[in-house]
């Protein structure tokens, strides 16, 4: 396990080097535009999205089931990754009036199947993750409820 993350290691740093060295050979105004876009992401995520995702979670940890907390947990999470990737397609940035093929398909749809599948996901999930109404008799040792009293043999 340690060879693989030094290999890991090693990997990422020779990466983070190949980036720094290219981003070195870019102009100055380039590289104040990257300062700037770098800065803007630290901030929007701190600002923004972990308290957006604190706020979600702690709502969610005061409503939801314990049983259904991880299930929909897991749900947000992939669907925020996936609306932030696809959300320049679903507003439609990138469409041109004189390239109609552009952007020419029905994306919001397919976001919603999408939902629709996740939250499908989700709630199966939920329900097989739901605690048992039977006692749970056939997990005990004998098949006796461990607050039931053994009654004596009438013999």
């Amino acid at each position: 396990m340690a060879k693989v993350r030094v290999a890991v290691l090693v990997a990422g740093l020779a990466f983070s080097v190949y980036g720094v060295v290219q981003l070195l050979a870019e102009s100055w105004g380039d590289l104040l535009h990257t300062g700037v876009w770098l800065g803007a992401g630290v901030v929007g995520h701190d600002a923004l999205l972990s308290v957006a995702v604190i706020g979600v979670g702690a709502t969610t940890a005061l409503i939801l089931p314990t049983y259904t907390r991880a299930p929909v947990a897991v749900g947000l999470i992939v669907l925020g990754t996936v609306t932030l990737t696809v959300a320049p397609t679903l507003l439609g940035l990138g469409a041109e009036p004189d390239n109609p093929s552009l952007l020419d398909r029905p994306y919001g749809l397919g976001w919603l199947m999408f939902v629709g599948l996740v939250a499908s996901a989700v709630a199966f999930t939920s329900w097989r993750a739901r605690p048992s109404r039977r006692s749970d008799r056939s997990r005990r040792p004998g098949g006796r409820h461990p607050r039931s009293r053994r009654r004596p043999d009438p013999a």
